[in-house]
């Protein structure tokens, strides 16, 4: 379950059945985004962030 804190939030899932890096798709998001203000991951479940 995911409670609002009141500040912008986006819920991604991978949709995968091969392995990932995590680190390689966040750093890939942030990239992909360019975002002004900081970018924060957090983990959900075993493909939710």
């Amino acid at each position: 379950m995911v409670e609002a804190n009141g500040k912008p939030s986006l819920i991604c899932s991978v949709w995968t059945k091969k392995s990932y890096n995590q680190d390689s798709f966040k750093a890939q998001m942030k990239s992909i985004w360019k975002t002004k203000k900081n970018l924060r991951f957090n983990r959900l479940g075993k493909t939710f962030f």
